[in-house]
């Protein structure tokens, strides 16, 4: 299974640029996650993962900007197809 990283409008990967602002320690677990799912699959046959939008969450709540972005970018993904 190959692991890609989809672009927004703006012809960037949103996710790309969260990996790079997070600490080595966390950005090895994403990765070795992502890799295991490069190897093994996800055990379902025409299963596709999105990542729509990503931040580091510091409390019990997402924040309604955080919200908004992630609904913004799963209607642009959806406009796609």
């Amino acid at each position: 299974m190959k692991v890609t990283f989809s672009v927004g409008s703006s012809g960037r990967s949103y996710f790309e640029k969260f990996l790079t602002e997070l600490s080595n320690r966390d950005k090895a677990v994403i990765l070795a996650v992502f890799r295991d799912i490069q190897r093994y699959g996800l055990n379902a046959k025409g299963c596709e993962l999105r990542v729509l939008h990503s931040y580091k969450k510091q409390g019990q709540k997402a924040p309604m900007k955080e919200l908004e972005v992630a609904r913004k970018r799963l209607k642009e993904t959806l406009n796609e197809n």
